[in-house]
């Protein structure tokens, strides 16, 4: 019998076991290797796709009944979606990274312009994607404060 790759399998083992779905004991069955090795892996490596698998069964449940265009219009606009969170993430990626070069040159920068910038990608994200869920609590409290006269 092949020795199993422990390097390739590492990754798959962790990933499985951030999905919450298996116990040790089902992943190192499924992997072919001991639970000993499983629990050194996973030794403090969190469940944090959990909510990740949930919504993913959410969203098949969902689409269990719809008919093939629907299914197709659905993941489309999902596909689109998705690309503008990337790009938006890869903008804000890369002016938080000029910001930083900049600093660290110890180049003389306007940080009104920076903040421009930011503000730029900001609302157009908003504006395709919508608020974040943190930005609209931040800004009904706000508000909330704002009007109690705190």
């Amino acid at each position: 019998m092949a020795k199993p790759d422990f390097d390739s399998l590492k990754p798959k083992i962790v990933s499985a076991w951030r999905t919450g779905a298996y116990s040790q004991r089902d992943i190192a069955k499924n992997f072919g290797v001991s639970v000993g090795l499983v629990a050194k892996l996973t030794k403090g490596v969190e469940k944090d796709a959990e909510d990740i698998v949930s919504a993913g069964v959410a969203f098949r449940s969902g689409m269990s009944g719809a008919g093939e265009h629907m299914v197709s219009a659905v993941n489309s606009a999902i596909e689109e979606r998705m690309k503008h969170v990337i790009f938006f993430n890869k903008a804000g990626l890369i002016i938080s990274s000029a910001a930083v070069k900049r600093v660290q040159s110890g180049e003389n920068m306007a940080m009104a312009d920076m903040r421009h910038a930011s503000e730029i990608v900001a609302r157009q994200r908003d504006s395709l994607l919508g608020k974040a869920p943190d930005v609209q609590i931040n800004q009904q409290f706000n508000a909330a404060d704002t009007i109690k006269g705190f």
